[in-house]
């Protein structure tokens, strides 16, 4: 099986795909779209909540430009869950409060390496969601550049 997509190739028993690329996709995915797919895997397999959905605050880490050290910018609120879906494990993490999407994040992470069927699923549903994504960015980008001062040197005039 060779699922071919913009952001990458799968072949039958490895992932080629940037595990980081379908995250951010999916954390920006229509909540509908990702309930659907959970639903699939709670009708499909046994699901055991292992850590229910809560929300925590995490020191949000980035890298200072300069000497390239870490930096710790402050704390953000995050919601997270840790499922068992036929004895594999999933977690989901989300920056905001959202529970209910932490938990589906968390059932996709568990299913996505060993049921091909489920993971076609979620890289066309990535695919498409990449492209609304896209586009709404073009949109706020196009918003944002009519606002754009124009700066006249004084030899222009």
């Amino acid at each position: 099986m060779c699922i071919n997509l913009d952001f990458g190739i799968t072949k039958k028993g490895a992932v080629l795909v940037e595990y980081r690329e379908l995250t951010s996709i999916l954390v920006k995915t229509e909540k509908e779209k990702l309930k659907k797919i959970a639903e699939k895997i709670e009708n499909k397999y046994k699901v055991k909540i292992l850590k229910p959905g809560d929300n925590a605050l995490t020191m949000m880490g980035v890298r200072e430009s300069v000497d390239s050290l870490p930096f710790y910018i402050g704390e953000v609120l995050i919601s997270r869950c840790i499922v068992s879906v036929e004895d594999r494990k999933g977690y989901g993490f989300i920056m905001s409060d959202n529970i209910e999407t932490a938990y589906h994040l968390a059932l996709i992470d568990a299913v996505i390496y060993f049921d091909d069927q489920l993971r076609e699923e979620i890289y066309k549903t990535a695919e498409k969601e990449k492209k609304r994504i896209e586009l709404e960015k073009k949109k706020e980008y196009a918003v944002l550049e009519k606002t754009k001062v124009k700066f006249k040197s004084m030899e222009e005039f």
